[in-house]
């Protein structure tokens, strides 16, 4: 494991890196705690919160793969469509379609993307390869 690669990335690189590590924590403990409490509630607010910054903050990276471009840029349009939609869901009352839209952004907008990010080339596999 080498971190100087991290360390020498721009700040706005730094904190999507960072945002989207603490979203994974947060998004695993969701779904795997009992749903329907007021904890439930909160987490998933701040859940959503840090999936906002990740999806903002990968709009704005100064370096854009063309390999991957097409792939991170469609599951970021997914965090910015289906963010609101997940939240449109459990306000209505609709469960089943909020968990949809929540497994699927969580699926497709970190654990996909993780793997996108350990491609050769990207920072995450000059740090961990």
């Amino acid at each position: 494991m080498n971190i100087e690669p991290l360390i020498n990335a721009p700040l706005i690189l730094k904190v999507h890196i960072a945002t989207a590590a603490v979203a994974v924590l947060v998004g695993a403990t969701q779904l795997i705690s009992k749903k329907g409490t007021k904890f439930h509630f909160y987490r998933g607010w701040l859940w959503v919160f840090l999936m906002a910054i990740v999806a903002l903050t990968a709009m704005i990276l100064p370096e854009r793969r063309q390999s991957t471009y097409i792939l991170t840029t469609t599951l970021t349009v997914w965090l910015v469509v289906g963010l609101p939609l997940g939240i449109w869901a459990i306000k209505r009352g609709n469960i089943m379609l909020h968990r949809a839209f929540m497994l699927g952004l969580y699926a497709g907008g970190l654990i996909i993307a993780l793997v996108f990010t350990l491609t050769p080339g990207r920072l995450l596999y000059k740090i961990f390869f």
